[in-house]
C-alpha cells in the first residue's frame, strides 16, 4: 500500500504526461485500486484490512512459486494465512509546520495499527503433520509488517477499544483471498490474533486498571513472590490469547534486574526516607556510569519524547555479557549472575521459534521463580517477570 501511494503522488504531480502508454495504463489501474482500499485524510491513513491481506496473500504466493509448483494440488484444498495485528501509540512527538483544518487534529500524538504475517499453511491449523508452505523467517522484525491504520491521536483507553472493535468487526466480515496462481485458482482462509500488543495495551483491553496487576490472575506485586501460592491460583484462560511480547520480555527482564540492582543497598523494594532515596540515587548513577564505560550502553536514560534508553539490544548486551553485567550491578551480595543466567535461559527459550517443551520449560520457570524469590525475598519481581515464570505456559 505505501508503494501505491508513492504512485499515487507522483502520478498526480507528473500527472502521467512523461509517462510511456503502457507504464500510464499500468498505473491508472494501480491507482484505481488504491482508491477503493485507501482512505486517507490530513489526520488519518487507512487501508481495508481485507484488501491488505489480499495482496499479502497474492505477494508471498508468488514469492514461493517454486514451492507451490512443486506441491500436489491437494495441499490447495485448506490453506490458512496466520497472522498477527495489534495497535500501539506514542506522544509527545515532534510537531511541524502545517495547519489543520480542525483544531483538535494535532501531530503530537500517533496511534498506529498494524498486521504481521507469519505462517502460510496447508492442512488443519491444530493437526501436527500440517505442511508449512511459508513462514516468516523474523516475526519479530517490521520487514513484513503491514500498516493497516495510521492516526494523529492520544492513546487512551477508549481510543484502543475502539480500534480493537473497529478491527475485530472487519476480521469477522473476512472473506477467503483468491489468488489464480499458473492457471490454478487458489483459496486463502485468515486467521488473525491480536498478540502484537504492550503491557499497556493489555491493561486497557482487560479492563485491568494498574499496571502492577497481573491481567492474567489479577494479583498484585505484593503476591508475587508468593510461589506457592502463585502457581495454584485461578487464572483467567480467556486473557491469555493476548499472548507476550518477546522484545518486551526482553526489556522489562533486564529492567527488573537493573532497578533490582540500585535499591540493594536498603534491601527494599520502595525506598522511603531522603536518605534511602539518597543511596538508590547514588548507586544508580553508579551502574549507569559502569555501563557506559565498560559496554557502551546508556541504561535508564529518559528520552525527551517518550521512554527512557532501555531497548531490546541494549537487553540483548546485558544478558550476553553476564559476568561482566553480574560485576558491574554488584553491591554487598549483588545481582547474582545464576539469576541473570537463568533469565536468559528463558527468554532465548521464548525467542528460539523452535517448538517448546512445554512441561519441561514450566518446571524451569517456577524453579526460576523460586530461585529469584529466595535470593531476594525483599524485592517484588515485575508484573512481566510474574507473566512469564509463572504463566508462560
Amino acid at each position: 500500500a505505501d508503494i501505491l501511494c508513492c504512485i499515487v503522488v507522483f502520478t498526480k504531480k507528473k500527472k502521467m504526461n512523461s509517462l510511456p502508454g503502457g507504464t500510464q495504463k499500468m498505473n491508472v489501474i494501480l491507482i484505481n485500486l488504491v482508491c477503493k482500499c485507501l482512505q486517507i485524510t490530513e489526520s488519518c491513513a487507512e487501508v481495508k484490512l481485507q484488501a491488505l491481506l489480499d495482496i499479502t496473500t497474492q505477494r508471498i504466493l508468488k514469492s514461493q512459486g517454486s514451492i507451490i509448483d512443486s506441491v500436489s494440488d491437494k495441499y490447495f484444498e485448506k490453506l490458512y494465512l496466520i497472522s498477527k495485528w495489534g495497535c500501539d501509540g506514542s506522544s509527545q512527538q515532534s510537531e511541524y509546520k502545517q495547519v489543520f483544518n480542525s483544531e483538535c487534529d494535532s501531530d503530537s500524538s500517533i496511534f498506529f495499527t498494524s498486521v504481521v504475517p507469519l505462517q502460510l499453511v496447508s492442512g488443519d491449523i491444530d493437526d501436527p503433520n500440517k505442511i508449512i508452505l511459508w513462514q516468516n523467517p523474523r516475526f519479530s522484525s517490521p520487514r513484513y509488517c503491514r500498516p493497516i491504520k495510521i492516526k494523529f491521536i492520544h492513546e487512551t483507553v477508549d481510543i484502543t477499544l475502539q480500534e480493537k472493535e473497529c478491527i475485530e468487526n472487519q476480521i469477522e466480515k473476512l472473506q477467503p483471498s483468491i489468488v489464480h496462481f499458473n492457471d490454478t485458482e487458489i483459496m486463502v482462509n485468515h486467521i488473525l490474533m491480536f498478540t502484537m500488543i504492550d503491557g499497556k495495551v493489555c491493561n486497557s483491553v482487560t479492563s485491568t486498571k494498574s499496571a502492577m496487576r497481573c491481567y492474567i490472575c489479577g494479583s498484585t506485586s505484593k503476591d508475587f513472590n508468593k510461589i506457592e501460592k502463585m502457581i495454584d491460583i485461578k487464572t483467567n484462560d480467556l486473557n491469555l490469547k493476548f499472548g507476550l511480547s518477546i522484545l518486551h520480555s526482553w526489556i522489562r527482564f533486564f529492567e527488573c534486574l537493573l532497578h533490582l540492582s540500585y535499591k540493594i543497598g536498603i534491601k527494599k523494594s520502595q525506598a522511603r526516607g531522603d536518605e534511602e532515596k539518597r543511596k538508590v540515587l547514588e548507586n544508580k548513577k553508579r551502574i549507569q556510569e559502569d555501563f557506559k564505560s565498560k559496554l557502551g550502553l546508556l541504561v535508564d536514560i529518559p528520552k525527551c519524547c517518550y521512554g527512557t534508553s532501555n531497548d531490546g539490544n541494549t537487553a540483548r548486551r546485558f544478558f550476553e555479557n553476564t559476568e561482566m553485567s553480574s560485576s558491574m550491578t554488584t553491591i554487598s551480595t549483588g545481582v547474582d549472575i545464576e539469576i541473570i543466567n537463568c533469565f536468559k535461559i528463558v527468554l532465548l527459550t521464548i525467542s528460539s521459534g523452535y517448538k517448546i517443551d512445554l512441561k519441561k520449560f514450566n518446571n524451569y520457570c517456577i524453579l526460576t521463580a523460586q530461585k529469584f524469590v529466595d535470593k531476594y525475598p525483599w524485592y517484588n519481581m515485575s508484573t512481566s517477570v510474574h507473566k512469564i515464570l509463572i504463566h508462560g505456559t
